[in-house]
């Protein structure tokens, strides 16, 4: 028969496994949500060929424009975010501030520029049959977004 003192030594060391198990899970999962999901162009690039009714000529200079439109893209971007950044996390004075919300100014104009010539190529390969597919999709694009569904509930940090 097990005494006492048995029985409380095998109910700590399961305890400590389930601990070690459950602090194992939570850094895991912390790590695994770190990483940003790839991109799976060939099934948006087959999503657009399919919803747009594209040629293959027309999704060849679709193809072209994405490029581009990436492109620029990143080239924007981290500039954008850097002086954002530099916005909201440093104490600079006041005329430091102005001229930053000048060059956010200018390089989200450069987005709004980007996005608009990216619209305008697709809608030059359009066909007058493909427009009303275009429009409608451009509206949900630039439309309001629905709220994303909250993560997990895990602690914050």
């Amino acid at each position: 028969m097990m005494n006492k003192q048995n029985i409380l030594i095998g109910i700590i060391g399961i305890l400590l496994l389930l601990n070690i198990g459950l602090v194992s899970a939570l850094f895991m999962g912390k790590r695994a949500g770190n990483h940003p999901q790839p991109r799976n162009d060939q099934h948006a690039n087959k999503i657009i060929k399919e919803r747009f009714d594209f040629t293959d000529e027309q999704m060849a200079t679709f193809l072209a424009s994405k490029n581009k439109h990436r492109t620029s893209m990143e080239e924007i971007k981290p500039a954008l975010n850097a002086m954002s950044s530099t916005y909201y996390m440093q104490s600079t004075s006041s005329m430091q501030k102005d001229s930053l919300l000048s060059e956010i100014n200018l390089l989200t104009n450069n987005i709004y520029e980007a996005n608009h010539l990216h619209f305008q190529e697709i809608k030059a390969i359009c066909q007058p049959n493909q427009m009303a597919e275009l429009d409608q999709f451009i509206k949900h694009l630039i439309g309001p977004k629905r709220p994303k569904p909250p993560r997990s509930k895990q602690r914050k940090e």
